[in-house]
């Protein structure tokens, strides 16, 4: 992977405006399906309000935690790019030394 090709980390799936038009629409739709129930059936308003609530609190905690995790894979992606190619490397000098360290010990005199 060269440093020009984008790694699909750096395109997150779902951008802030993505999911502040996402909540800023259902919180529109929710208050206009409120004042509607309100104004043609006043006494079923309060379980359309609650449930009206309760599901805008489960998009927004939804869409949050799928905004949470583009973040963290963003960052994931980044300490990919930056430690390409460094543990293989690190992992050929600690041969290359273990290897060092063997001979040496073969060169010892033996102990008594």
């Amino acid at each position: 992977m060269t440093d020009q090709q984008n790694h699909p980390a750096d395109r997150p799936a779902v951008s802030s405006t993505v999911v502040l038009v996402v909540v800023g629409a259902l919180l529109l739709v929710g208050l206009g399906g409120a004042i509607l129930i309100h104004i043609i059936r006043p006494d079923a308003s309060a379980t359309y309000t609650a449930q009206a609530l309760q599901f805008l609190g489960f998009m927004v905690t939804v869409l949050t935690i799928v905004y949470g995790v583009n973040k963290v894979s963003a960052q994931v992606g980044t300490v990919q790019k930056q430690t390409n190619g460094t543990l293989s490397k690190l992992q050929e000098d600690n041969q290359r030394l273990h290897a060092e360290k063997a001979e040496l010990l073969r060169q010892l005199p033996p102990k008594d």
